[in-house]
């Protein structure tokens, strides 16, 4: 992945906001900073459709003022548009409702927390997806996959607030979405489409009733989508 974050970069954003909230007027304040790189691949039946890598960079803080609390977001770190965003945040804050309830937590800064990968596993992730359209077009030649993505992200999450406490935590984690249609878009009584859950040869199983599901080379009877996630975890 070609974007990288400063391990210390995110707490220095969200320190900053937090600085800027009381510059613009507010007691108190807090400011969480979230970075996020994207890998994702969408596919189909037979080709790969789409490779990229996008990132998500942005800021949310909450300030407090007389114990009435305003919030505000913004997407980058851009110091004139975050100095913005305090003054928008200070001045909901000044039209709200105080509340004892409203303050920042006290305590101490805790060490950084990383869980997952830090890079995907781009050849792997190509690889599961050729095998799995491999294994939809001999079993299940009827499913249509439209548009199914298979992604990693990368996240680091970051807070501070006025009390002098912070707060940093990356994690690597994978995700998949697939909705797959019977090309006939055959309806069951009940209304679902009979796809990866009911049977594709024409029966009037209802999808959710127990069925033989054929093999795959590793014996594998699973159905497409319970196979593929096998298959990405390997």
């Amino acid at each position: 992945m070609t974007a990288t974050l400063d391990a210390a970069a995110g707490v220095e954003v969200a320190d900053r906001t937090v600085r800027a909230a009381l510059a613009a007027g507010a007691d108190d304040a807090q400011a969480i900073h979230v970075f996020e790189e994207l890998f994702e691949i969408t596919y189909d039946n037979n080709d790969i459709n789409m490779i990229r890598t996008t990132v998500d960079d942005r800021v949310s803080m909450t300030v407090f003022v007389n114990g009435a609390k305003g919030q505000a977001s913004l997407t980058g770190r851009a110091h004139d548009l975050i100095e913005r965003a305090a003054t928008e945040a200070v001045a909901a804050a000044k039209a709200g409702m105080a509340d004892p309830a409203n303050g920042v937590f006290v305590g101490e800064s805790t060490a950084v927390i990383e869980v997952g990968d830090v890079e995907p596993d781009q050849e792997q992730m190509l690889d599961a997806i050729t095998r799995h359209q491999e294994f939809v077009r001999a079993n299940y030649p009827l499913i249509t996959m439209r548009e199914p993505t298979y992604a990693f992200a990368n996240v680091w999450r970051s807070f501070a607030n006025s009390a002098g406490l912070s707060h940093q935590e990356r994690r690597g984690h994978e995700l998949r979405s697939d909705q797959p249609r019977h090309d006939q878009d055959r309806l069951t009584e009940d209304g679902h489409v009979a796809s990866l859950q009911g049977r594709v040869d024409g029966g009037a199983q209802h999808p959710h009733e127990e069925q033989h599901q054929p093999e795959d080379e590793a014996g594998d009877r699973r159905p497409p989508r319970l196979a593929l996630r096998s298959r990405l975890v390997e």
